[in-house]
């Protein structure tokens, strides 16, 4: 039997360093714990789990995902490392009650995290994070023992991205159309946001150039911050294409 751990919700979820702080078993147990809160106080019957581009967050939301699964609930994971907003929405769009996401935000790549967002798309509230680990504390021999015997089962994947990019084109072309062609250079910084800025703006008629738009655990060797220092290739590109035309730039983050 393991020993009974330690973890707080601090402004956007549970993070710590991965395989020593932020564990299976802690990813386990942070999903038995919301999911026996939430079944009680608000009643559960859909899930939807996403991840992102970070080291073993895609094993991490299986986890989550079985943990729903052994619950008898209905759960979907996406297919694919997906934004924190991408999965919010598409859980409110159609109709989730709870969505988990395996993230660490832009905290550096050696961190991963649990975040809870709610029905409506929002973070959950502190009052029920509180909740979530009060539960815990009071019931922390029989969850350790549950999830000790999760069944790990096949989950059924979505791909928010179709969706999602849909909704933000309308509804910028709800508010104005673009008059001119901008060269937009877009860097998602090897992480969750590759083909979501881009597609959006190649339908706004925007001559678009992507870089680091492939998924790298390690987002380069750098931290996923779009500060100057983890964006030297963005900072020349646009130095490049400002010298003969005119540029819109754009950085997108991790989820």
């Amino acid at each position: 039997m393991n020993d009974k751990l330690t973890f707080h919700f601090g402004t956007d979820g549970v993070r710590g360093v991965i395989d020593t702080e932020f564990t299976e078993f802690l990813v386990a147990v942070l999903a038995e714990s919301t999911i026996r809160y939430w079944s009680r106080r608000y009643g559960l019957r859909r899930v939807l789990v996403s991840f992102d581009a970070r080291r073993k967050s895609k094993d991490f939301a299986y986890i989550a995902a079985s943990v729903a699964v052994n619950h008898g609930l209905d759960v979907v994971t996406v297919n694919k490392p997906t934004p924190t907003p991408a999965a919010a929405w598409y859980g409110f769009r159609f109709g989730f009650d709870l969505v988990i996401q395996i993230t660490a935000s832009h905290n550096p790549s050696i961190y991963n995290g649990f975040k809870v967002i709610t029905s409506r798309g929002s973070p959950v509230q502190e009052e029920d994070t509180e909740e979530i680990e009060r539960l815990y504390n009071e019931e922390w021999h029989d969850i350790n023992k549950s999830v000790n015997t999760i069944e790990l089962r096949p989950i059924p994947t979505v791909d928010p991205a179709p969706e999602y990019i849909n909704y933000v084109y309308e509804s910028v072309t709800k508010m104005f159309r673009p008059r001119s062609r901008f060269k937009v250079i877009i860097d998602p910084i090897y992480a969750t946001s590759i083909g979501y800025t881009s597609e959006v703006m190649r339908r706004l008629g925007m001559e678009v150039t992507e870089i680091h738009d492939n998924y790298d655990p390690s987002f380069g060797g750098r931290d996923p911050n779009p500060e100057p220092q983890n964006i030297p290739e963005l900072i020349q590109e646009v130095t490049l294409v400002s010298t003969t035309s005119a540029f819109h730039m754009m950085v997108t983050q991790t989820g």
